[in-house]
């Protein structure tokens, strides 16, 4: 099932499922119902913040188990409760902008949760009206592709230069906003150069040394000269500007297609997508650069210094006290 085109109501504007549900039974206990959320077709300055879910499963409930509604977006649980006997049940699930990406699969599942009831069966439950998403003001300060995305729709700036330049930015703008009018005075851009457009700081930058993204367990998963290869889209910002960069491979290749669905980070190779990853929330990935890496040893080196040098003072120092603290006794004259 996919949702609807969006439609605002007044100030809360809300979108729905598709007419033609697409449900799957993972076992005769359970009936699910998917639906597809892209934010790419959401109104402009406008991202989903709940879900309101109604479902009618007043079936007969064996054994005294009420079967137990969840809601679930790509692949978390965002609510759950026990369904009524005796009316629809309707449940409103919040959505935390953290598991939002550009494309998401929403779940609505109903379970039997009765034990030892091998004729039970969910069959019978159904969606008592439309699943509505409920949308409210993007993010002001988008640091996240899925934040940024809505924001386009208003209208992007491409700034390139080269015909490759050129492919690449068309590949941005159809993977984050396909519907968007280009207009070169937008405040939302898609830059595509090998250097960072002018005043940004972006999460991945290539003017602080050899850089290298490793795991959590410091074992080296890029490098320098396998990152160069690759095609890097990230988010950047200039002042209150948020900035698509797309940094094009050393060797002048295009990735066969370009996804943005998560993070502020991407990468792409010959064959497509590598890794994508959100360089604040992520723990599993670091970026580490190499002059970072000195600075740290010799702050390392001059931390042990300082501390040997203290230690050999207090050691002189309390070699010196005890000297002077303890008297001099003569030696007993010879007979």
């Amino acid at each position: 099932m996919k949702f609807a085109k969006p439609h605002a109501l007044g100030i809360c504007a809300l979108i729905a499922f598709g007419t033609s549900a697409s449900v799957t039974y993972a076992a005769p206990m359970q009936k699910n119902w998917v639906g597809t959320l892209d934010l790419r077709t959401l109104p402009p300055g406008k991202r989903p913040s709940a879900i309101t879910v109604r479902i009618d499963a007043t079936t007969p409930q064996r054994h005294g188990a009420a079967p137990r509604l969840t809601i679930s977006i790509n692949g978390v649980v965002i609510g759950r409760t026990w369904t009524s006997a005796d009316a629809p049940t309707i449940l409103r699930a919040p959505i935390e902008d953290r598991l939002v990406s550009t494309r998401n699969r929403v779940e609505i599942a109903v379970t039997d949760t009765a034990s030892n009831c091998p004729d039970c069966s969910m069959q019978g439950a159904r969606l008592a009206e439309t699943p509505r998403i409920e949308l409210a003001r993007a993010a002001e300060k988008p640091i996240l592709f899925s934040q940024h995305i809505t924001r386009l729709r208003r209208g992007v700036a491409v700034v390139s230069e080269s015909q490759r330049d050129h492919a690449l930015a068309a590949m941005a703008v159809a993977a984050l906003a396909p519907h968007a009018p280009q207009d070169k005075n937008a405040p939302s851009r898609i830059v595509v150069s090998r250097d960072a457009p002018l005043g940004t700081n972006p999460p991945l930058r290539f003017d602080k040394g050899a850089v290298t993204i490793a795991d959590r367990n410091g074992r080296t998963l890029y490098d320098r000269a396998r990152i160069d290869r690759m095609t890097i889209v990230q988010m950047a910002r200039t002042g209150d500007t948020p900035i698509v960069w797309v940094r094009p491979a050393a060797d002048g290749g295009l990735p066969p297609r370009m996804e943005l669905d998560y993070g502020n980070v991407t990468l792409f190779g010959p064959t497509g997508r590598e890794i994508a990853f959100s360089s604040d929330q992520d723990g599993d990935l670091k970026i580490a650069y190499a002059s970072a890496a000195e600075a740290d040893a010799r702050s390392w080196l001059y931390w042990r210094l300082a501390v040997i040098a203290a230690w050999l003072l207090i050691t002189f120092g309390t070699i010196l006290i005890v000297r002077k603290l303890t008297p001099l006794v003569p030696k007993a004259a010879d007979a």
